[in-house]
Order: C-alpha cells, then structure tokens, then sequence
C-alpha cells in the first residue's frame, strides 16, 4: 500500500507543472482536477488503516477520483489548455495506478 501511495503522489507532482496553464484556460476545470487528485491521494492514504469492505471502498473512490484526474488532463490537452502530447507521460503513470486500485479492488 505504501508504494501505491508514494507512486499517487509521484504522479500528482508531474501533474502540478500543467496545472497553472490549465487553471488559467479553464479556472473551473482546474480546480476540478485539484479536487480529484486530492481525493485520490487522501482515499489511497486512509485505506492504508482500514481493512475489509471499508478497505475496498476507499479503493473504489480513489479509482474514480484517479480516472476523474484522467479524463481532466485528456480534456485540457484535447481543449488545447496544454500542449498535445504534453500528458501522454502522466497518463500512464496514471494507467498504472488504476491497474494497482483495480487489482486490490478485487
């Protein structure tokens, strides 16, 4: 669990350099993506002193805030916010960190 943490928070890091030029295309979308990212790195860190269905549920969300984060960053870059391809890095780090949250959903 610890390593998905710090693997959540490697990946919330690359995102802050393209947060400022998406919070100043799109205020709303940028705070948006600030929101899930935090949902996402908080539900990981709780899950860690949880166990059972409690444990599976904090999973669970933070599989959706990451997806949220996901679809944000596709949406600032198909919105030209950031430059094309200038997510595609995060994007897997991202894809790699759902695959971590589905696996320990199940």
């Amino acid at each position: 669990m610890f390593h998905l943490e710090s693997l959540t928070l490697k990946t919330l890091a690359e995102i802050r350099p393209l947060l400022g030029a998406i919070e100043r295309a799109d205020r709303d979308l940028g705070r948006q993506l600030r929101r899930a990212g935090s949902s996402m790195l908080l539900n990981v860190s709780e899950s860690v002193y949880v166990r059972g269905a409690r444990r599976r549920e904090q999973l669970r969300v933070a599989a959706g805030s990451a997806n949220e984060v996901r679809a944000a960053l596709r949406l600032a870059e198909a919105w030209g916010y950031v430059e094309a391809g200038s997510v595609a890095a995060v994007l897997e780090r991202l894809d790699h960190c759902i695959a971590v949250l589905w696996k320990l959903t199940r």
